[in-house]
């Protein structure tokens, strides 16, 4: 049996009309599956992007970062857990903001930014491998995959057209599925970019 990532790729093919591949790391790689791969992660991370998933939601408590910067704004900072692709919920009253800390030695971290220090409660959505994302949500990334490949392997700007509207339909249906697996009276934190392309369509 193929594995996760290669079921994915093939559930994306097949909705371009494409026939699967047997191997991801195939040497020399067919056509369909060198145009399809550049959209692999970025098709994943943007659908997990959209929604607290129950399969990728982490809670953590962290503490302040005792060698993250301070500033006259921003006196407290909290060093994010890598790999965390969205703040889904953030327990605090007081002011906070999310940014990004260039250390010494050139790494990019991400950080919050407070007005107080203290323990401090987040929900984050997290990276997730294929393997470890629910069946419902893979129906959705096969679609984002699709979408966002098909006119590179096909070249038809229509078909793209559908397969969007598509990806759209299947992100709100997996929306509700995971919905039906829990019970959770905060929301996340606001998107106003996407609230406002909401109110734009």
């Amino acid at each position: 049996m193929a594995d996760a990532a290669t079921q994915l790729i093939n559930q994306a093919l097949a909705h371009m009309g494409e026939d699967p591949v047997n191997d991801l790391g195939a040497d020399p790689a067919p056509e369909r599956l060198r145009k399809v791969l550049p959209w692999f992660h970025s098709g994943i991370e943007a659908v997990l992007k959209r929604h607290g998933w129950h399969c990728a939601l982490e809670y953590v408590t962290l503490s302040p970062g005792a060698d993250a910067p301070a500033n006259w704004r921003w006196p407290v900072s909290y060093v994010v857990p890598e790999g965390c692709l969205r703040l889904w919920r953030v327990e605090r009253a007081t002011a906070w903001e999310r940014g990004r800390w260039i250390r010494e030695d050139g790494a990019v971290l991400e950080v919050i930014r407070a007005a107080e220090g203290g323990p401090l409660n987040l929900a984050y959505v997290a990276k997730r491998r294929p393997e470890a994302i629910d069946s419902h949500v893979i129906d959705a990334i096969a679609l984002e995959i699709a979408a966002r490949a098909c006119e590179t392997i096909s070249g038809s700007e229509e078909r793209g057209d559908k397969l969007r509207r598509l990806a759209r339909d299947a992100l709100l249906s997996a929306i509700g599925l995971d919905g039906a697996d829990g019970r959770n009276d905060e929301g996340p934190v606001p998107d106003r970019v996407a609230d406002l392309r909401g109110t734009a369509l």
